[in-house]
């Protein structure tokens, strides 16, 4: 059965000097176990995309983002539920980048992103970023 609810996820796209991407590896206890992703997290009730992003980049890789701007919205639909993408690219932010929650953590060149296993709600990123990166 399909469940038509729709989650809102903030997803941050963190891009070193380097032009290196940052995503993580979704950990063997969480659905799509292996599989790669941005950065990000569920919004908790009555949050905002800023406070969403700000929250999850704490938790989940223990940086402060300073500055963010929208790159896009997107929706994917899995089998058991919909995801909303709320995808912003950090532009500054303090701390040093950590997999605070046991996951696996990696940089990669956008070319190199479409080597990996990465989720297929993600996917699309690849075609914006492909826009603001040279």
């Amino acid at each position: 059965m399909k469940n038509n609810s729709i989650i809102d996820v903030a997803v941050a796209i963190i891009i070193d000097s380097e032009n290196k991407i940052l995503v993580n590896q979704r950990t063997s206890d969480r659905e799509h176990a292996g599989q790669w992703e941005f950065p990000g997290g569920k919004f908790e009730k009555g949050e905002s995309i800023n406070q969403a992003l700000i929250r999850e980049c704490k938790e989940e890789l223990g940086i402060n983002v300073n500055e963010h701007v929208a790159l896009m919205v997107l929706e994917h639909a899995y089998p058991k539920k919909t995801v909303r993408l709320d995808v912003q690219v950090v532009q500054a932010y303090t701390g040093k980048v950590l997999g605070l929650e046991n996951q696996k953590l990696a940089w990669h060149s956008l070319s190199e992103l479409y080597q990996i296993d990465l989720l297929p709600a993600d996917l699309p990123i690849l075609h914006a970023l492909e826009k603001i990166i040279n």
